[in-house]
């Protein structure tokens, strides 16, 4: 699973317009480096005009809470990596999540089928903490009144309002989101929702910066046929 702009090059080949925008190697300006030319990732957290930590930069799993590949749902061969949380919420949890009972059923269901029904797999929208854990970049983008997260695959984006505004359900979700250093961005989500946890409960979800490279259109469409067909369904 590389990351290769193909869209880009159509677009290229009948308009002539360049790459500029879809350049998978792409240098990152005004990033702190090494005597190496490495992403300096210890260096001081950037801060914006009003001394608040800032957030913006091109963010994947850390490298210390990725899974190796061949492990999980994790194949030999992708390029980004992929976090334990990507496949399991609570996986750092003692017990797992606290489901309630009608909850742990349909996970029991869905781990008994390999996640047929999984909507990554089906190219549906994701849960927006879901993307802080898959193989894909999330490319945040801080303002005075707003950040701005958007997302790799199928183009998703959300619009952040710093005064935490409460989820419109039974359901809420609180993310403390911060910088210790330049390169690396830790995500504390809490999530609240009696409905379906018997408990709110609270996982870290660590990023690391990737540098030299841009996100790109990564487009899954609905209605596609590999999950089918790869359990006999036409």
């Amino acid at each position: 699973m590389r990351r290769v702009a193909l869209g880009a090059i159509v677009l290229t080949l009948c308009s002539g317009l360049p790459l500029g925008a879809q350049w998978v190697k792409l240098r990152t300006a005004d990033l702190p480096r090494t005597s190496t030319g490495a992403p300096d990732l210890s260096a001081p957290a950037p801060r914006t005009a009003d001394g608040r930590p800032d957030l913006s930069g091109l963010w994947i799993t850390a490298a210390s809470n990725s899974l190796p590949c061949g492990q999980g749902l994790v194949p030999c061969g992708i390029e980004l990596p992929m976090s334990r949380e990507g496949g399991n919420m609570g996986a750092s949890l003692p017990g797992g999540l606290p489901y309630q009972p009608w909850a742990a059923e349909a996970v029991k269901r869905n781990m008994a089928t390999s996640s047929k029904d999984d909507p990554h797999g089906l190219c549906l929208p994701d849960t927006f903490l879901r993307a802080y854990g898959l193989p894909h970049i999330v490319k945040f983008v801080q303002t005075p009144r707003l950040l701005i997260a958007l997302e790799e695959y199928n183009a998703d984006y959300r619009q952040i309002d710093f005064r935490g505004s409460p989820l419109k359900s039974a359901g809420r979700v609180r993310e403390r989101m911060t910088r210790p250093d330049f390169g690396h961005l830790n995500i504390e989500v809490t999530v609240d929702d009696p409905k379906a946890y018997t408990r709110p409960w609270t996982v870290t979800l660590r990023q690391q910066i990737i540098a030299d490279t841009e996100i790109i259109d990564e487009i899954c469409l609905e209605n596609e046929k590999f999950m089918r067909r790869s359990r006999g369904t036409p």
